[in-house]
């Protein structure tokens, strides 16, 4: 049954079902309002798709993609070796992003992500990042170049595409309904809208829009620009870890990356001249599932961590790489020592909140950075205090 309501239903782990709230019953909305900045720079959230990390990349990918690391790090960009999602799909993932503590998968699920989260990813329902950032009088702006990973309304002061009927559509995720978009729009690429101009320079033309209007006040702007990236192997059968296919993915996969290098350097150089003191975050989703699916399908019980070494001699650590290991550079003014090595997306904001407001109470009770795979009804526990396990950890069944 698909719901289109923006009062959900979440499908827990143990449950049944449960009203959406149960997804942020530990939030705490006191403590949120507290948080008061010292200093409101602008700030712009880069959603970079299936970006690994320079860790990831060398191990899996046997690519070292220093050539651009060196020309963030020019700019003063902090660019972490070891950066991890907490969660393995995007939605999952930037939820938990959003809401600064964990989720288990407590969410609703589509074919293949989540449907029940756009709505606190878009503030429909309480999202404490954005909370956070309201309550210190930022404008809320989401460009993006699709409303796949939300759904456009009031609380936002400002959001890029509409929510049209195909691109509301995009987030069922459904081949009947794919089919009747593709012969409803005329569009052979379903992910696709016509236009006349292409996605990434509609999203680039809105944000230095934006930024210069931003500029002829003293209101400080948050931006959420989602549009660029790398790519991930094909879900739903199109590519699995039987296929044999890795080294043909590989060579695919970097020079994608090699390819959206440039476009990064251009567009983070164009924000630098333009708002030298506003904090730029580069983050990868989640990793690109060079192994996709080879923990699933374990018709004999067998342990996840032999069952990967017996079909690709894959070890632990490797496969949470390529879930997991995900990019993370960020330019804060003068440095940001709060951001380190092995941190998750989990802590991001809580990390960046806690310098701008000289206030740590967010990081007195920082969730774990942890990483975790949710399959056939178990949980598992792949990545720990920022480390990925030698064996992964079954959590729950």
């Amino acid at each position: 049954m698909i719901i289109f309501s923006s009062i959900t239903l979440v499908q827990g782990l143990s449950t049944k079902s449960a009203i959406y709230s149960s997804l942020i019953e530990t939030t705490n909305k006191q403590r949120d309002a507290s948080i008061k900045f010292k200093s409101t720079p602008n700030i712009y959230l880069i959603h970079l798709e299936s970006y690994q990390s320079p860790t990831a990349m060398e191990k899996l990918y046997d690519f070292d993609n220093k050539e651009f690391i060196n020309e963030l790090s020019k700019n003063d960009f902090f660019v972490a070796r070891n950066n991890f999602s907490n969660y393995y799909d995007t939605l999952t993932s930037v939820g938990a992003m959003f809401l600064q503590q964990h989720h288990y998968y407590k969410v609703s699920k589509g074919i293949f992500d989540s449907i029940g989260i756009r709505d606190m990813i878009g503030g429909r329902t309480y999202n404490p990042t954005l909370a956070i950032l309201k309550n210190n009088g930022y404008k809320i702006n989401f460009i993006h170049s699709h409303v796949y990973t939300f759904m456009g309304n009031d609380y936002l002061d400002y959001y890029h595409p509409s929510n049209s009927l195909h691109d509301s559509l995009l987030i069922l995720q459904s081949s009947i309904i794919d089919a009747a978009r593709k012969s409803l729009f005329k569009i052979n690429t379903l992910s696709k809208r016509k236009m006349n101009i292409s996605e990434g320079e509609l999203v680039e033309k809105i944000l230095w829009d934006k930024l210069e209007e931003s500029n002829a006040t003293d209101q400080p702007s948050f931006y959420y620009i989602n549009h660029w990236g790398a790519i991930h192997t094909p879900p739903n059968g199109a590519y699995t870890w039987k296929d044999n296919r890795e080294e043909r993915w590989m060579n695919y996969y970097t020079e994608t990356v090699k390819s959206v290098n440039s476009d990064l350097l251009k567009m983070t150089n164009k924000i630098i001249s333009m708002d030298p003191e506003g904090i730029i975050i580069l983050y990868g989703d989640h990793g690109s599932m060079l192994y996709r699916d080879v923990w699933t399908d374990n018709k004999h019980n067998v342990d996840i961590n032999d069952l990967i070494y017996q079909r690709k001699m894959l070890s632990a650590e490797n496969l949470s790489l390529d879930i997991f290991g995900t990019f993370l550079a960020v330019r804060y003014l003068n440095g940001n020592p709060n951001f380190q090595d092995g941190e998750t997306h989990v802590n991001l904001f809580r990390n960046l909140f806690s310098t701008l407001a000289e206030n740590v109470v967010l990081l007195e009770y920082k969730p774990e950075n942890n990483s975790y795979l949710y399959d056939d009804n178990k949980l598992y526990l792949m990545i720990e205090d920022g480390v990925p396990l030698e064996r992964i950890v079954t959590l729950e069944k």
